[in-house]
């Protein structure tokens, strides 16, 4: 063989095993960023039940403040009853003082 010929078959082979080992970098770089892949979608769907518990937890919130709120509307409806029976009574006592006024201007007077 000619010395051109075996340089060129030594560059080819040199060159093939610059080829190979860039291969097995990026196979490498592959599995690396693959199991990183793998890692990152275990905590999407750690963080997805999360998200999804939290949501949950609002809607129970969310039931019991609605619970609260009637309990609230409820009370406030009888305590407007309460004040409606309060003032009805303090109309009454004042009819009551009044009534009693009268009574006491018409006793005679002992002197």
């Amino acid at each position: 063989m000619s010395t051109k010929l075996e340089r060129r078959m030594s560059r080819c082979e040199e060159d093939l095993e610059a080829i190979g080992s860039t291969a097995l970098s990026i196979r490498d770089t592959v599995e690396r960023h693959t199991g990183q892949l793998f890692k990152i979608r275990g905590e999407i769907n750690a963080l997805g039940e999360m998200v999804t518990d939290t949501r949950g937890e609002i809607l129970e919130v969310k039931l019991v403040q609605s619970q609260q709120s009637r309990t609230l509307d409820e009370h406030s409806s009888v305590l407007a009853e309460h004040s409606k029976a309060l003032t009805e009574l303090r109309g009454g006592m004042a009819e009551l003082r009044g009534g009693m006024a009268e009574i006491l201007r018409r006793l005679p007077a002992n002197d």
